[in-house]
């Protein structure tokens, strides 16, 4: 039986996580369940998982990024069916741009969208080919799939465990953007109700006031340098508009340094851009944000500082 490890590392190609939108490169997965057969019988059962952006294996465990909604099927035949089902959430354990995952204590049982089960002359629980769940939340889920026959009762022998990391979706935001009673557009969306703006957007429109700052990149060391009360030099591209359409977001884990000290930023890139939360970006370089829920408006005041 495979144990949790503490940490898996993934090194996931660029490409496939900087250009992926909802439906881009997404496809079916079948994993067959593998050393379930009793008494080493092959086995013949598997798990179909639907919206796979990429996979990777480390240390033979399986880890597939999906996007949401993520379909996952149990299929298997009568006299070697898969006679455990379990999809366990992981809410306190943490999934990285770079591939790695750092696991958490937290255990939550998922509930089955269709879970149908029955029980042998023998008294062993199988379940019936087709049963499934739809994971629609981001976040990690692992995966335990089995035969419960008597040594897997009570020693634990032939389990196969993989994991699913669900990205969140990114929907654009269609919320008014005002800059010092000013309207601007912006390609910027909402994550888990959070509002997300690039980084070089927010630069632009508070350049020449009293919060400008610049942005750089430190290529060498892979980091983002901010230098507060400097002018903002433009790259092209800023305040391009988007193109309407709900995106997966990958975690973003590139250092941002602000004034020569490192800053804590939650940050995604999306479509290869980086996008930061607004309401971080307003707390560490201290500019008001206001929300007015009436006429669904985003205020950004570089007059005042920033308040919860």
């Amino acid at each position: 039986m495979k144990h949790m490890k503490k940490s898996v590392s993934i090194f996931m190609a660029a490409a496939m996580v900087l250009s992926l939108s909802t439906t881009a490169f997404a496809y079916d997965k079948q994993k067959t369940a593998e050393n379930v057969g009793y008494e080493g019988n092959t086995s013949t059962s598997y798990v179909n998982v639907s919206n796979v952006i990429s996979e990777q294996t480390n240390d033979s465990t399986l880890i597939l990024t999906v996007a949401s909604p993520a379909k996952v099927t149990f299929y298997g035949t009568k006299s070697q069916s898969i006679s455990k089902e379990e999809i366990i959430y992981l809410p306190d354990s943490t999934y990285s741009s770079d591939g790695k995952i750092t696991f958490g204590d937290t255990r939550v049982a998922t509930i089955f969208d269709v879970q149908n089960e029955s029980t042998d002359s023998d008294g062993l629980l199988h379940y019936e080919s087709g049963n499934y769940v739809t994971l629609s939340n981001a976040g990690i889920y692992e995966v335990n799939v089995g035969y419960s026959g008597f040594f897997n009762e009570f020693y634990g022998f032939w389990v196969d465990q993989f994991y699913i990391v669900v990205l969140p979706m990114a929907t654009p935001t269609t919320s008014t953007v005002v800059v010092n009673d000013m309207l601007f557009s912006f390609d910027a969306y909402t994550i888990n109700g959070n509002n997300y703006f690039k980084l070089r957007d927010i630069a632009t429109v508070l350049n020449f006031t009293s919060k400008q700052f610049e942005v750089t990149w430190d290529n060498i060391n892979k980091l983002i340098n901010l230098v507060s009360g400097a002018a903002y030099t433009a790259v092209g591209g800023e305040l391009l508009a988007g193109d309407g359409t709900s995106k997966t977001a990958t975690p973003n884990i590139s250092a941002i340094y602000k004034d020569g000290a490192e800053v804590s930023l939650t940050a995604y890139t999306i479509n290869g851009n980086n996008y930061f939360k607004l309401r971080d970006l307003g707390q560490a370089l201290d500019f008001g944000v206001s929300w007015d829920g009436t006429t669904n408006t985003i205020s950004i005041d570089t007059t005042t500082g920033y308040s919860e």
